[in-house]
């Protein structure tokens, strides 16, 4: 990760990268080695991002060559998984400040309130919205009509 991401950055591109990438999607590693990988409880990403090069080449099975071109590829997805995080984020933030009476401090406080996703968004009540700083009950209304109206045009 960048230079002063935080731990809670780190985990959610850690949880992130889990969800997008498998054992399967190593091209460093063949099957035979992936399970090697498997029966030694790096089945995840996140898993195997933990080991340094060094715990790497001393996994029996994988040989130096494969562990520097493992190390390297756990780096390049993770730096993937970081930057479609990073995408999605944007995209969020974009979504929220087109619903109405969003404004960009607005949207960042309903974020940190912890409705930083299309699901969370779309489970929250009018009451749940009024709790953030700012935020009134006809602004509660309209912003969860203006969610209503986009989840049913999709």
């Amino acid at each position: 990760m960048a230079s002063g991401a935080s731990t809670e950055d780190e985990a959610v591109v850690e949880a992130h990268a889990d969800e997008v990438y498998t054992l399967d999607d190593l091209q460093s590693v063949n099957d035979f080695q992936k399970g090697v990988l498997f029966a030694r409880g790096y089945a995840t990403f996140r898993e195997l991002k933990t080991l340094t090069l060094e715990e790497i080449k001393a996994l029996k099975g994988l040989g130096e060559d494969v562990a520097e071109a493992l190390y390297q590829e756990l780096r390049e997805l993770e730096s993937r998984a970081a930057e479609e995080l990073e995408r999605r984020k944007e995209e969020y933030l974009r979504f929220l400040k087109s619903l109405p009476d969003v404004t960009q401090s607005m949207a960042q406080r309903m974020i940190e309130a912890g409705l930083d996703s299309f699901e969370k968004l779309a489970k929250v009540t009018e009451d749940e919205l009024i709790q953030i700083e700012g935020m009134g009950r006809a602004q509660a209304r309209k912003i969860l009509e203006g969610v209503e109206q986009r989840s049913e045009a999709c």
